[in-house]
């Protein structure tokens, strides 16, 4: 018999998740950590976090950052819940993300579409250049001001 999966997904900022979530990045080898300044998205189920997510102000853009789910529960919604909780929160301000390529499509359906280099802002076009020169394969995705929420299918 399969274990229903109860979840819950809560918004915090500030020091009260900083541990918390830098743990969990670490726990799955994660390599990104927690400001005090971000939002934090976290999925738990009973009292552990099985999945974490971002929302960063860098250089005065909206970045998604950091959307994780343990490899265990991967395939379950989780991610899913996660976006659709970031997504409601950017509302209908510009957003972007560096998600590995193969993720796009999941992206895509909170309303992402891959972004041309040259339409990228140079910050971002600098880390996703240094995530492909370690070896992961990554594109640039731009959620536009105004992206209809009724459009979105996540």
């Amino acid at each position: 018999m399969f274990e229903k999966l109860v979840l819950t997904i809560s918004r915090r900022m500030g020091e009260e998740v900083l541990t918390e979530a830098n743990s969990f990045y670490e726990n799955v080898g994660y390599s990104g950590h927690v400001k005090d300044t971000e939002i934090v998205f976290v999925a738990r189920k009973k009292n552990g976090i099985v999945g974490l997510a971002r929302l960063c102000k860098e250089r005065g853009i909206l970045v998604l950052r950091g959307l994780y789910v343990i490899k265990s529960l991967q395939g379950k919604g989780i991610g899913t819940k996660l976006l659709e909780a970031v997504i409601k929160d950017v509302g209908k301000r510009e957003c972007w993300c560096v998600p590995f390529r193969h993720l796009a499509d999941f992206y895509s359906t909170a309303g992402f579409s891959l972004c041309r280099e040259a339409d990228a802002p140079v910050f971002l076009l600098n880390r996703s250049r240094d995530y492909i020169q370690r070896g992961m394969d990554t594109v640039i995705m731009r959620r536009s001001a105004e992206f209809e929420d009724g459009e979105n299918h996540v």
